[in-house]
């Protein structure tokens, strides 16, 4: 099974926790506070293998949000994430000789990075889309995390336009929305969206063979964190290709059906809920190219009130409404 538990200690995340660690040295918090109850220690961070649980680095993210003062914690990391090129992925990016191969790259190798999100892409005409879902255990940090991938992306991608479509209610302060992002923000998503219309032909003046060996460093990096998949990413990533019921699904995961269901309890989900999302997912997909009629057509729903009720029953609102938001 590949795919990691709460507890293994396979995520390679040093530089995450590294950055986090070093904000709160230049603020002078405490660092007992921060890494409380999280099994890691300072002397292990400084080893080249550095690796931690997907509960230790959930722990690290409560923490050092309770801490921290202000809502720019996760804005200022996404900006940094990427600004060490001694790191593979950073380097990788960096050494893109193209957009579309640093868009590729970043997509394709962000487990090296930020594994605790799960991404979706697909193109509609000359847009292209990111799905943004949690990874792991992760719902009680979902806003953190996304506009952390949010603030990397738009420091990756300095001079593209971004729409950035967040799934949660508008804050009361915006400022860093704005300071990190750009005023192309909305939120009451269904889901988080980041869509562009970037020009693919834009070029780098890099040298095809230091990119080449960057992305074989990265390519091997990634073989050795092959792990680096949560449960609720493998489940949702089963749903999307095919339509299962419980016991094929576990079936197919080689354990039992009281077994999956317990393993889902532990990262505060469900099969009925990563269900939904899935159908979700794939409905969002369908609607930036059909009327919501065609949409419940290809989903095999013959009617469409069932499809609207599922729907709206998904996001509140009923298809027409993200048909529109997506065209």
């Amino acid at each position: 099974m590949a795919f990691i538990c709460l507890n293994d200690k396979d995520l390679h995340c040093r530089r995450i926790v590294t950055l986090i660690v070093s904000l709160f040295c230049q603020r002078k918090l405490s660092m007992q506070i921060l890494l409380t109850g999280t099994g890691i220690f300072i002397k292990d961070i400084q080893r080249i293998d550095f690796t931690v649980s997907p509960r230790q680095l959930k722990r690290l993210f409560d923490n050092a949000n309770r801490q921290w003062e202000g809502n720019d914690l996760a804005f200022l990391l996404g900006q940094m994430l990427y600004a060490d090129l001694s790191d593979s992925h950073s380097n990788l990016l960096n050494k893109s000789n193209n957009l579309n191969a640093k868009y590729s790259n970043f997509y394709r190798y962000l487990r090296l990075s930020q594994p605790w999100v799960q991404l979706i892409n697909f193109n509609i005409n000359a847009e292209k889309h990111l799905l943004i879902t949690a990874d792991f255990c992760f719902q009680s940090n979902n806003r953190f995390i996304l506009e952390v991938f949010a603030s990397s992306l738009s420091f990756l991608f300095k001079n593209i336009d971004i729409k950035f479509s967040f799934p949660f209610s508008k804050p009361s302060n915006t400022s860093q929305y704005l300071k990190y992002l750009n005023s192309n923000v909305t939120f009451d998503a269904p889901i988080m969206c980041i869509s562009t219309c970037a020009n693919e032909h834009q070029q780098y003046c890099n040298d095809e063979f230091d990119y080449k060996l960057a992305k074989s460093s990265a390519s091997q990096k990634v073989k050795v964190g092959y792990k680096q998949v949560g449960l609720p990413r493998k489940v949702r990533s089963y749903l999307l290709n095919e339509t299962l019921k419980l016991p094929q699904l576990a079936d197919n995961l080689d354990m039992s059906v009281a077994t999956l269901k317990r393993r889902l309890k532990e990262y505060d989900t469900n099969f009925g809920q990563l269900q939904d999302e899935a159908n979700l997912i794939k409905s969002l997909i369908l609607l930036a190219e059909h009327e919501p009629s065609k949409t419940a057509k290809e989903l095999n729903e013959q009617d469409i009130s069932n499809f609207r009720r599922a729907f709206k029953r998904w996001t509140g609102s009923l298809p027409s409404r993200y048909y529109l938001w997506l065209n």
